[in-house]
């Protein structure tokens, strides 16, 4: 489990090797410069809802930023309040859909895992 300011030295080497600045990044993520600059000096974390955004923008997984945020990988949150955040507009029963349906990915790829 990384601490805070692990993290941030982590999010800063990405940044800067993907070729971020760290407004770039703040509008990639839809969040303000000075909340990266918070995360990269230590004195805050992302919330979850920011991890998968961050993760795309940095051009690593989910899960690797989420264990690097000091966060259990095998505990990851539910998937729907990503799907809320991601598509705003969306009605709860397409929300729900896409929900079941991930779940379903979710499952089918432990299972793939335990028949290796």
């Amino acid at each position: 489990m990384a601490s805070k300011s692990q993290f941030g030295k982590y999010l800063a080497k990405r940044r800067k090797a993907v070729g971020l600045t760290t407004e770039a990044l703040a509008e990639k993520v839809g969040t303000s410069r000075s909340a990266i600059h918070y995360w990269e000096t230590g004195k805050w974390l992302p919330s979850v809802s920011q991890l998968e955004p961050l993760a795309q923008a940095l051009e690593v997984s989910y899960e690797e930023l989420f264990d690097k945020a000091g966060h259990d990988p095998d505990v990851l949150p539910e998937p729907e309040p990503y799907f809320r955040l991601k598509f705003p507009g969306a009605s709860d029963r397409k929300l729900r859909e896409a929900t079941r349906l991930f779940e379903q990915l979710e499952a089918a790829e432990r299972k793939k895992g335990k028949t290796r």
